[in-house]
């Protein structure tokens, strides 16, 4: 899918879009670890738009559930407009290798959506970064 033009980063068109809204977004970054607000800050540097994260365990129960509300917890805690999340199931789970769930919370909705990564973990991480934020510009086209 196109997302962009020229070398426009993920980051930078979800920036726009949010900034066109006159929206913010916060994250949890429980799989990535810090990789997203190392790349939002790195454009955001005011953190104006992106307004921060958290990087801790996915939590109790299901994966799928901890993605959904880790992203309302996270967007309540910032007082963002939304609120993003990465969570991978544990072993216990039954997954297959490579799942991840990217929660998002927006308006009055608040979903997880699961996605299969290929790679080994830092791939798979960095993968999830870009795919949590093209949930978001998905959400806001």
């Amino acid at each position: 899918a196109v997302f962009g033009v020229d070398d426009q980063s993920m980051e930078r068109v979800v920036l726009n879009l949010l900034e066109k809204r006159g929206l913010t977004v916060a994250a949890a970054e429980s799989f990535s670890g810090g990789i997203l607000s190392s790349r939002m800050t790195a454009i955001d540097t005011e953190m104006s738009t992106f307004l921060g994260s958290t990087i801790g365990p996915g939590g109790n129960g299901s994966a799928e559930h901890a993605a959904a509300s880790q992203a309302a917890a996270v967007r309540k805690a910032f007082g963002a407009s939304v609120g993003i999340a990465a969570v991978a199931p544990d072993g216990g789970e039954g997954h297959q290798t490579g799942t991840v769930f990217l929660g998002l919370a927006l308006g009055d909705t608040t979903e997880a959506e699961k996605i299969i990564l290929l790679g080994g973990r830092p791939q798979q991480r960095e993968y999830t970064v870009i795919n949590l934020l093209d949930l978001v510009r998905r959400r806001l086209s």
